[in-house]
């Protein structure tokens, strides 16, 4: 089937956007090294909410544009949340169905599974 295996999508902003002025060599490493955008909105959505908890509270306008931020971090926590919890939904039928098909296979999964767990520090034996 066409689009069956892993997939990798390089997102690049100038695609989005006729008038991107950035400098792409310089958002590519970033992005690659560094952290991508999510996390980068992340970490900066959680460090207004600490400053905002700290010189609050507001009033007016300010107050409603707080709330829409941490309306907005909890709404992007319950997509991650609803993610891993497909993610992991995906993963048991997966396994249900290897153990069905391939019983050794599936024993032999398991039992690297139980390994790298068992390691010092996650690392593989």
């Amino acid at each position: 089937m066409p689009w069956s295996g892993d997939i990798i999508q390089e997102i690049r902003p100038e695609f989005f956007s006729p008038s991107y002025s950035g400098k792409q060599e310089i958002e590519g490493e970033v992005i690659s090294k560094v952290a991508g955008y999510g996390r980068q909105l992340g970490w900066l959505s959680d460090a207004l909410l600490v400053l905002a908890d700290k010189v609050g509270p507001f009033e007016g306008d300010d107050a409603k544009t707080i709330e829409e931020v941490r309306e907005m971090v909890a709404k992007v926590e319950a997509i991650k949340t609803r993610s891993k919890c497909d993610a992991e939904a995906k993963a048991a039928r997966a396994l249900d169905l290897l153990k069905v098909l391939d019983k050794e296979a599936y024993a032999a999964l398991l039992e690297k599974a139980a390994k790298e767990n068992a390691a010092p520090d996650g690392a593989a034996s």
